[in-house]
C-alpha cells in the first residue's frame, strides 16, 4: 500500500514538472515577445541542434564542420545547407538562413524559408511587425521593449538591440535574418 501512494506522488510529481517546463517553453516564445533566446536556429530533424548568437566560432565549426569565407565579406562565413554566419571578434553576431536552408533548419522559434508573411506573424506576432513587402522585428533588450527603429546609437549600444528580418519574394519568405542591429547595420 504504501509503494502505491509512492508510485503515485511520483507521477503526480513528474507531472507538475512536466506541465511547468512546457509552460516556460511556450511562454518563451510567445508571439509578440522576444529574447536573445530568439536569436538561433535549430535542426528540424536535430532536437539537440542549436546554433545560437554569441556562439565561438569554434563551437559553430564543431556543428556545422569547416566554413567557405564569403568572397564579399570576411566576417561572413558560409556553410553547407543555407547557413551563413556573421562573426565579431569570433563570435556569432548575426546568423541567415538561405533558401538552400528550407526544410533543414529553421528559427528557434520554428520559422523557416518558404513560409509566408503571415505564417511568421503567425510565430513572432503581428503587433510589432514592421515593413509591407518584407517582415523585421526590431528589439531593445536593454529597455526591453519592441522599437521602430535604434536612431543614432554607438556601437556598443546596437548591439543589445536584436533583429529578426525575413525577406519575402513571391509571396514566401527566401531568407531570414538573426542579428544584433550593430551587425546588421554596420557589418561590423
Amino acid at each position: 500500500m504504501m509503494i502505491l501512494k509512492f508510485k503515485h506522488l511520483f507521477i503526480l510529481g513528474l507531472m507538475i514538472l512536466l506541465v511547468l517546463s512546457g509552460c516556460s517553453q511556450a511562454k518563451k516564445f510567445e508571439p509578440d515577445n522576444f529574447s536573445k533566446d530568439d536569436l538561433a536556429i535549430i535542426k528540424e530533424d536535430d532536437s539537440k541542434f542549436k546554433l545560437s548568437y554569441g556562439m565561438s566560432r569554434t563551437d559553430v565549426e564543431k556543428l556545422l564542420g569547416n566554413a567557405k569565407e564569403d568572397s564579399m565579406n570576411s566576417r561572413i562565413s558560409n556553410y553547407d545547407f543555407g547557413v551563413k554566419v556573421m562573426y565579431r571578434e569570433d563570435s556569432v553576431a548575426g546568423i541567415m538562413l538561405t533558401e538552400d536552408s528550407k526544410e533543414i533548419y529553421q528559427t528557434a522559434r520554428g520559422a523557416s524559408v518558404g513560409m509566408t508573411k503571415e505564417q511568421i506573424k503567425e510565430v513572432y506576432g503581428s503587433k510589432y511587425a514592421l515593413g509591407d513587402h518584407n517582415i523585421d522585428y526590431i528589439y531593445d533588450s536593454k529597455n526591453d521593449r519592441f522599437i521602430e527603429s535604434p536612431g543614432s546609437k554607438e556601437a556598443e549600444d546596437l548591439e543589445q538591440i536584436y533583429s529578426m528580418s525575413a525577406m519575402v519574394v513571391d509571396g514566401e519568405v527566401n531568407s531570414i535574418f538573426l542579428m544584433d542591429y550593430r551587425m546588421g547595420t554596420r557589418m561590423d
